[in-house]
């Protein structure tokens, strides 16, 4: 029996066990962590730059609000009474706020502050605090005094007065 192996098991026959060595396999496997890799970083990658616009939009998110912030506490100063002389063309439209001067003021304002004492700062904040609740009243009786009367139910109409004709 020529076709039995030393060990005692005969052959089977048709093709040979596969010529695929231990080397081959592992440059298989190299190849698919690599691409692996790739993916992972290209992920990693698209992951800081969403992070990264998500940052820009916020930092202009807040720093639009801490505009309109200021531009409000101006106005409840009394700041934006300052404007541009008017051009005498055009009177229906109001001049533009003279930025240089409310600049100017909030700039002088800045360096005051930093020689103030902390009693001082808190009166400061104190009186702000008073102001800015003056300042919601008034806000709040603007919008009642606005507000449109309580509608009626829905459909109906109020008859006027001249409908009403004796029978």
């Amino acid at each position: 029996m020529e076709t039995q192996k030393e060990n005692g098991q005969p052959q089977c026959p048709g093709p040979t066990k596969s010529s695929r060595t231990r080397v081959e396999s592992l440059r298989e496997k190299r190849e698919r962590l690599r691409e692996e890799m790739r993916r992972a970083s290209a992920q990693l990658a698209d992951a800081e730059a969403k992070a990264d616009r998500m940052a820009r939009i916020e930092a202009r998110q807040r720093e639009r609000q801490e505009r309109e912030q200021l531009g409000t506490l101006c106005k409840q100063a009394g700041l934006d009474r300052y404007r541009l002389s008017s051009d005498a063309h055009s009177p229906d439209v109001h001049p533009a706020l003279d930025a240089h001067l409310i600049s100017g003021a909030i700039f002088w304002l800045s360096k005051r502050m930093t020689v103030m004492s902390a009693e001082d700062l808190a009166v400061m904040k104190e009186e702000g605090s008073i102001k800015a609740e003056e300042m919601q009243g008034k806000r709040e009786a603007l919008l009642k005094r606005d507000a449109p009367p309580p509608a009626t139910a829905r459909g109906e109409m109020e008859r006027p007065l001249a409908f009403d004709l004796p029978e």
